[in-house]
C-alpha cells in the first residue's frame, strides 16, 4: 500500500520542480532584458564633452580683424577669436643689449656657429637674434606670458648668420630659451629650459649683427593683419576662442613658426 501511495505521490513532485526551473529561467531573461538599455547607454556616456574639447587658444598668422573679432590662421587651419575690455595686450617691440638683465628670460636663436670656450665647460653657441620677456614669478616658463611652448629645437633651412671661420665647426642652428644667469662684455650665460639642455648652462655669445627684441604693454592698436599672435583664453564647442591674453610679434617672411614662440 505504501508503495502505492509512493507513485501516486511522484508526478506532483517532478512538476513542482519543472514549474520552478521555469521560474527560474524566466527570471534570468528578465535580468538580461533589464541590463540591455544600460548597457546600449555606454557608447553615448564615453563620449567627450564640448567643454573638453575646446582649446586653451590659440596661435598663428592675423589674417583679418572686424571689430572686436579676429582670424587667426595657423595649425592648419583658421581660428575665429573674440577680445573685451578684459583682454590684456603685449608686443614684441624693437630692444638693445642692455634689456638682457639677469634674471629676465630670453629665447635666443643662433646661426649654428660656434662660440668662445665657455669657462664651465658647457655648451656655447653665437646669437643671430634675442627675444626678451618677464620672468614669472621668478621663473622662465614655457607656455606662460605668450613664451614658446616648443621646447629647444634645430632649425629647419640654412641659416642666415655668418659663416664659421676657416678650420672651425659649424653646428646646426638651434632655438634656446631660459633665465640669464649672468652677463659678460661678449654676451651672457643662459640656463635653459627645454632638451636637450635642460637645466644646464648655455653660454651665448652675440656680435655687432645680433638683433635684439624685448616684449613690452601694448594695446589693440598691435593687431595688425600679417603680424603673429598668441592667444590664451578657453574655447566654445565650435572652436572660437575668447581672448584673455593676446601676444603680438612681427612674423618672419610672412611666417610664423613655433606654436605659442616670441620669435617670427
Amino acid at each position: 500500500m505504501s508503495a502505492l501511495l509512493s507513485k501516486t505521490t511522484l508526478p506532483p513532485t517532478l512538476l513542482t520542480v519543472a514549474i520552478l526551473l521555469g521560474a527560474a529561467a524566466c527570471g534570468g531573461s528578465t535580468t538580461a532584458q533589464s541590463q540591455s538599455p544600460a548597457q546600449s547607454q555606454s557608447p553615448a556616456q564615453s563620449q567627450p564633452s564640448p567643454h573638453r574639447r575646446g582649446q586653451p587658444g590659440t596661435s598663428g598668422l592675423l589674417a583679418a580683424v572686424s571689430g572686436h573679432t579676429l582670424q587667426v590662421q595657423g595649425g592648419g587651419g583658421q581660428t575665429a577669436v573674440t577680445y573685451n575690455t578684459a583682454t590684456t595686450f603685449t608686443a614684441t617691440v624693437a630692444g638693445t643689449a642692455a634689456d638682457v638683465t639677469v634674471g629676465s628670460c630670453v629665447l635666443v636663436r643662433d646661426g649654428g656657429m660656434p662660440g668662445a670656450a665657455s669657462p664651465a665647460g658647457g655648451a656655447t653657441s653665437v646669437a643671430t637674434s634675442v627675444a626678451v620677456t618677464p620672468a614669472v614669478k621668478g621663473a622662465c616658463v614655457r607656455g606662460k606670458d605668450g613664451a614658446p611652448t616648443q621646447r629647444r629645437r634645430a632649425a629647419s633651412g640654412a641659416s642666415a648668420g655668418p659663416s664659421a671661420p676657416a678650420g672651425s665647426r659649424r653646428s646646426r642652428a638651434t632655438t634656446t630659451y631660459g633665465k640669464v644667469l649672468s652677463r659678460s662684455g661678449t654676451g651672457f650665460v643662459v640656463q635653459a629650459t627645454g632638451a636637450p639642455s635642460d637645466g644646464s648652462s648655455v653660454t651665448i655669445t652675440t656680435a655687432s649683427t645680433t638683433s635684439y627684441s624685448k616684449r613690452a604693454p601694448g594695446n589693440a592698436t598691435a593687431l595688425v593683419v600679417g603680424r603673429c599672435v598668441t592667444v590664451r583664453g578657453p574655447a566654445d564647442s565650435a572652436g572660437a576662442v575668447t581672448a584673455r591674453s593676446i601676444s603680438v610679434r612681427p612674423a618672419s617672411n610672412g611666417q610664423c613658426s613655433g606654436a605659442g614662440g616670441t620669435g617670427g
